[in-house]
């Protein structure tokens, strides 16, 4: 990545330390929004999901795991239905 970013002009001026800084930031920001434990917790997004199940486990005495999820996509499962009205309209005329 860093010789991607020594092409770029915005870029190639930089030392190569804040290079270093850029790129780890980048990283970390593409394990928040594509890694389920790293991503924001639903109802309160000012905890991540790991330290979510921490804090539930903690409660409640014992030691939790996540072994999987369900991803859901807005509107996911919602089958349109198609009507044909000619066919209903004569269906009703008999």
């Amino acid at each position: 990545m860093i010789a991607q970013m020594k092409e770029d002009p915005k870029m190639a001026n930089k030392p190569e330390k804040v290079m270093e800084g850029i790129i780890a930031g980048k990283i970390n920001k593409f394990f928040k929004e594509v890694c389920l434990l790293d991503q924001a917790f639903v109802k309160d997004d000012s905890v991540n999901v790991r330290t979510y199940v921490a804090n539930t486990a903690k409660e409640l005495g014992g030691a939790f795991t996540v072994s999987g999820f369900y991803r859901y996509a807005k509107g996911e499962g919602l089958a349109k239905r198609e009507d044909n009205f000619a066919d209903e309209v004569a269906s009703m005329m008999g």
